[in-house]
Order: structure tokens, then sequence, then C-alpha cells
């Protein structure tokens, strides 16, 4: 028996498994092929990744003044250890004048604000506005097996007839979480494969 050395993978670096030969029976003959170099998609290998999901919603109540834009849940795999949630990305659409200039709220299950240190809005008449979510220096743990839902709150104005306010998540890129049990922190959200594509509308 031959033992092979395999050296750690340290977290959130790029893994690659490459096929470079094969054996094969035909009849009793053993034949070798070391010719074939195969390489597998790249894998980024983490203990932990999260799972992204924008609540689907469609509702009224769009008025000057701070309203809800959208409920994003975070949650872990038990086996996967926990996280700091450190960067949560979302865009938002105005369909006619309504626009927003401020920071974003974000505020738990049971309605307590959650510290941010950066989430500035800027929806213009017609337009779309980016914005990402920083949590704390430590950033906001979520441990393993379990899920936080974040109400995300910005406060509209210019409110007209038949306006509307749409909130979607930004890029995956910027999406960034800790993984605490490799202490790696930066990892963003692009090797994610639960990230949700759905939208959040406010309209009056």
């Amino acid at each position: 028996m031959r033992l092979l050395h395999v050296a750690p993978i340290v977290s959130n670096t790029v893994s690659r498994l490459t096929l470079t030969g094969f054996d094969y029976l035909a009849g009793n003959t053993r034949t070798s092929v070391t010719e074939e170099t195969v390489p597998a998609n790249d894998m980024n290998v983490v203990n932990a990744i999260p799972s992204v999901t924008l609540n689907q919603d469609n509702r009224t109540g769009l008025i000057n003044g701070e309203v809800k834009l959208a409920d994003i849940t975070v949650s872990t795999e038990k086996e996967g250890g926990a996280i700091l949630l450190q960067a949560l990305p979302i865009t938002v659409t105005s369909t006619g004048t309504v626009n927003i200039s401020a920071d974003v709220v974000v505020r738990d299950e049971a309605g307590r604000d959650v510290t941010i240190t950066s989430g500035n809005l800027a929806v213009s008449t017609g337009s779309s506005g980016d914005t990402t979510i920083v949590f704390d220096s430590t950033g906001y743990r979520i441990e393993a097996g379990s899920s936080k839902t974040f109400s995300i709150y910005a406060t509209a104005a210019g409110v007209a007839a038949n306006n509307a306010l749409s909130t979607k998540l930004g890029a995956k890129a910027s999406f960034k979480f800790t993984d605490v049990n490799s202490d790696t922190a930066g990892i963003d959200g692009t090797p994610m494969y639960t990230y949700s594509t759905n939208s959040s509308s406010i309209h009056n």
C-alpha cells in the first residue's frame, strides 16, 4: 500500500482536480494512458458557506417616509460552522417619481436596529441605485445550522401616484463573510450556489 501525503488546503484558495492519466482493461490486457490531461472546474474550498434568500414580495404602503424595502434571510449549513456576515449588497429601482437619498436601516427579527457602518442608498427618479450594507467591524455572527432574517428600510421621498420601489440582491462578488472556523475574512459570494434572484416591491 502506498500512502500519499496531501497538503492541507487553505480556506478560500482556488483548488482544482486534474486527471493526468488512467488504466483500462481490455480482456486480460491492462493499458495505461498517460497523455490525457483533463482539468475539472476550479473550486473554492471553505469550511462554511451561506445561502442568501430575498423574500419575494409585492405589497402596498409606499409613502413619503420610512418604508420596508425587503426581508433578506442568510442561513448556514449545520456541518459547515459559523460565519460572520460582513457585507450585504442590494439594488433598488424606482418606478415613477419616488426617490431615496439616505442611509438604509437594518433590523433583526425582533425589530431591533442592527449596527452597520455603511449603507448609503441613492436612487434617483425612475432609475436604480446600489448600496453595500457593511456590518460593524466584527461582523454579524450566524451560527452553524441557523438563519437570520434582516429587514431593510429606507426613507422614500417624492412619492406620487403609481410609484413603486423594487429591491433585489446586488452582485455576488459584493457579498462578504468570514469563515469562523478557519478565521478567513473577506470571502466573497462568487462561489455561492444559493443566492436569490427574487425581488421585493412596495407600491402605492
